[in-house]
């Protein structure tokens, strides 16, 4: 009894660090990755943030389940005209797709 008192006081208090601190940590933590894409190309933060946000659209829209739940589609309206943004999303949206596609497909074998 005292066991699941403890267990139940950890969560609530890790729900509750989680909502304060804005889910970063959380985001972190469960967000699957899979190997060999734990970081992007280098380049500009223009170019980054396209990276960034083409990438998470690719592997929300080619995920499995657990993919889709964490991931969105994501892309910034107010950079869309921007020719190094947009390169760089559309390249890691193709990217991170075919990579995830094979990741998952593997990893059912």
């Amino acid at each position: 009894m005292i066991a699941v008192k403890k267990y139940l006081m950890l969560s609530v208090a890790a729900v509750v660090l989680m909502t304060v601190s804005g889910c970063t940590v959380y985001d972190k933590i469960t967000r699957p990755v899979p190997w060999g894409m734990e970081t992007m190309p280098e380049g500009t933060p223009m170019f980054q943030a396209g990276w960034k946000d083409g990438c998470e659209t690719g592997m929300s829209a080619y995920g499995n389940d657990r993919y889709k739940v964490v991931y969105e589609f994501k892309q910034d309206p107010q950079l869309i005209l921007n020719d190094e943004y947009y390169s760089s999303w559309k390249e890691a949206y193709t990217y991170c797709r075919w990579y995830l596609i094979n990741w998952v497909r593997a990893s059912r074998k």
